[in-house]
């Protein structure tokens, strides 16, 4: 599988079997729009396998579309001080047994709890990076789609139009 990159395309392309490599041009004008069944660039190539997928998310897409995600920003934030809470008690667990003081009775609890508590955060955050990613790409097909359709009827309007 040939995989297509263009400098400011938040997708890349994937190139179904024995079809020829398209130009950065038409990467650009067609990003995350998904070809009907059976349908081929040129003739005589043989269309995409069922199921193939056209376009996949790049790295220039996931950091734009997530880093302006509150929500996955709270999860992460939320994530990150249940870990640093759970490092000071670690570390005060370390320094209790060490000097041998009394241990307080919720220690061990909140010790367990908070790493705990921070692996869900985590969890959760991903769970929701995943299925934002995957419906911002099905946001951004359906947008392309149409805008392609506006650019086809433009270019027929003025291929109609063109006295020559």
């Amino acid at each position: 599988m040939r995989r297509v990159r263009v400098g400011g395309v938040a997708a890349d392309f994937l190139v179904p079997p024995k079809w020829p490599t398209p130009t950065d041009r038409w990467i650009r004008n067609n990003t995350f729009w998904e070809p009907p069944p059976g349908w081929t660039p040129l003739g005589g190539l043989p269309p995409a396998p069922v199921g193939w997928v056209f376009w996949k998310p790049n790295p220039q897409f996931l950091r734009r579309r997530i880093a302006t995600d509150a929500a996955l920003a709270l999860w992460a934030r939320l994530s990150n001080l249940l870990f640093l809470f759970w490092v000071a008690l670690a570390a005060l667990h370390v320094v209790v047994t060490v000097m041998e003081l009394p241990r307080p009775p919720a220690l061990g609890f909140l010790l367990s709890g908070a790493l705990i508590a921070s692996l869900g955060c985590t969890i959760v955050r991903e769970s929701l990076r995943t299925r934002l990613i995957r419906r911002t790409a099905q946001q951004a097909a359906v947008a392309a789609a149409d805008e392609r359709q506006r650019r086809l009827v433009r270019e027929y309007q003025r291929y109609l139009a063109d006295p020559a």
